[in-house]
């Protein structure tokens, strides 16, 4: 299994990482809003990308080259858009929720699934927590 991890920073997960930055352990520097991944079609058989797309102008066209070179799956993880972190940081350009997943991926033609990850909010003893979305965690895979 080889696995390629698409804005890895410092931490890189994978057998190949890709960064805009050049990080120790990254393999490969590319801005992936706009520069193709520099693989063939179908070259890895996991893409992960950790925290990244709320970051692009252009998350379509990244997903679009993970799904490219990917043979299996690309695993996306990001902030939900009424999370508690999507709002944090002044460089998110992008607040994402399983909807705009669901689009992309008929748009792209390949399969989804989409899962929210809650974080609690407030105890309320016997009667539970009060949630609210945190993150989203994207499975996509082709058809």
């Amino acid at each position: 299994m080889t696995v390629l991890d698409v804005g890895c920073g410092k931490y890189k997960r994978g057998d190949v990482g890709v960064d805009k930055h050049a990080y120790p352990g990254v393999d490969f520097i590319r801005d992936v809003d706009c520069e193709p991944l520099p693989f063939p079609d179908n070259a890895f058989s996991l893409v992960l990308s950790s925290h990244l797309v709320e970051h692009l102008e252009n998350p379509e066209y990244a997903i679009k080259e993970m799904v490219r070179v990917c043979n299996g799956q690309v695993r996306i993880t990001c902030p939900h858009r009424y999370g508690s972190y999507a709002k944090v940081s002044a460089d998110h350009k992008q607040f994402l929720n399983k909807r705009w997943f669901l689009r992309l991926a008929e748009k792209l033609g390949v399969q989804v699934h989409v899962r929210t990850v809650f974080m609690p909010v407030l105890y309320l003893g016997p009667v539970g927590l009060l949630m609210r979305p945190h993150e989203l965690v994207v499975e996509l895979r082709k058809k």
